[in-house]
């Protein structure tokens, strides 16, 4: 993990998406490990709960976070995107990122079980305890598997062929 941590850090610093490190035997790790239950996006100057690792957390998504165990929202994403390989400075470059916010935060907190403050869609702030949730069934509830090429015929001359990678392995 420190490793991971320190070249990811350096690799970051070049602002190519298509520059990182590979994490592969970090996620292996994490699949049996509790964490983090939300998605994250960025709105503003703001980060409000995109999905949720758990049916009973659904009511939060749109929420805005200010807090995780008690430390600033800002300065855990700021970490956070420190490790992250995002060209240049793009909100949807780190929205993207996001996305997987649970393998992000793993690396900053261990914790199993979290105090987060948040304002709800109707501005009503309050604190809340919630559990973690397993890595691997975080990533099964929130994760849209897309085949890497898929085609479609419309009708006699027309078809629809889609390319969902970049990977050259796909």
């Amino acid at each position: 993990t420190d490793f991971f941590c320190k070249t990811q850090f350096l690799v970051s610093k070049i602002k190519d998406g298509h520059t990182w490190v590979d994490n592969s035997i970090l996620i292996t790790g994490l699949q049996k490990r509790i964490s983090f239950p939300f998605s994250i996006y960025k709105i503003g100057s703001f980060y409000a709960i995109s999905k949720s690792g758990n049916p009973e957390y659904d009511s939060l998504i749109g929420s805005t976070i200010t807090k995780i165990n008690n430390k600033d929202i800002n300065t855990i994403v700021k970490s956070a995107i420190s490790l992250m390989s995002i060209d240049g400075e793009n909100i949807p470059a780190i929205n993207n990122s996001l996305q997987n916010f649970p393998f992000y935060f793993s690396l900053i907190d261990t914790a199993s079980s979290f105090r987060i403050h948040l304002i709800n869609k109707n501005n009503v702030s309050r604190e809340i305890n919630l559990s973690g949730v397993m890595y691997k069934s975080f990533v099964k509830r929130t994760r849209k598997i897309v085949e890497p090429i898929t085609q479609e015929f419309l009708s006699n001359n027309i078809a629809v062929l889609s390319v969902n990678t970049f990977n050259i392995g796909d």
